[in-house]
């Protein structure tokens, strides 16, 4: 298989696509990115080219008519010309129209109805948190779903996200948090590769179903990126 790392589609289903690590397929499938168009798009197309011929038509009938219009008019011009001139005219009566007084009583002013407010819950790490290290910055809660989606504990909640972005890779750290609300593990790194979570640190590996980073991507839980991104979370945990 010369294959490099990545997605290909699934040898076995045309319809999902596996990601093969550079020597040998995985577990991890996603939907084929490209489906084939619905039917009846044709047929709607050609429906679609009749109606300039039915607007077409519609209008040659409205111009036959305002030709025909234009025959007929002089012809009753000319019956009404004729009834006016045998018309006695009367003489002008004079009416007196009483003003009337409209009173307006104003409309209730309904009140507001009270709406029940939608909390939402505040994201993990404060936009505004600093860190020792300016690489460090709140993770997207999108790719931190994402990573929580492989936890091996449906129980378990991810954290205090930080990202590090670096050559086009993301080293997201996150607390791994019990339902009672105590650690797991204060802190774990995954590493994220064209949308690909990669379980880089012990406490990810144990916890999530993602592929190992070292052996995936070739970078150790040591990686200077990954303490940097583990320390971040500590260092917010800690304050």
């Amino acid at each position: 298989m010369t294959h490099p790392a990545g997605w290909h589609p699934d040898p076995g289903n045309p319809n999902l696509e596996r990601y093969w690590n550079g020597q040998q397929w995985t577990d991890q499938t996603r939907p084929r990115s490209q489906l084939a168009a619905p039917e009846g798009a044709g047929q709607a197309t050609k429906k679609a080219r009749k109606w300039p011929w039915v607007v077409g038509g519609v209008i040659g009938v409205l111009v036959l008519m305002g030709i025909i219009g234009n025959i007929v008019s002089p012809q009753e011009e000319e019956s009404t010309a004729g009834a006016s001139s045998t018309t006695t005219t009367a003489a002008p009566v004079t009416t007196t129209t009483q003003p009337t007084t409209t009173t307006r009583t104003p409309s209730s002013t309904t009140a507001p109805s009270s709406t029940t407010s939608t909390t939402t819950p505040a994201p993990a790490v404060p936009a505004k948190a600093e860190f020792s290290d300016p690489r460090c910055a709140p993770a997207d809660p999108a790719m931190v779903e994402w990573i929580a989606a492989g936890l091996s504990d449906s129980s378990l909640t991810l954290e205090n996200a930080v990202v590090i972005e670096d050559d086009g890779l993301l080293f997201i750290g996150a607390s791994t948090v019990r339902p009672d609300g105590k650690f797991e593990n204060r802190s774990d790194v995954w590493i994220v590769q064209d949308s690909m979570p990669f379980a880089s640190t012990g406490g990810a590996r144990n916890t999530t179903e993602w592929t190992k980073a070292s052996d995936a991507l070739g970078i150790s839980p040591g990686d200077e990126r990954v303490q940097a991104a583990d320390a971040c979370v500590v260092e917010l945990t800690r304050g």
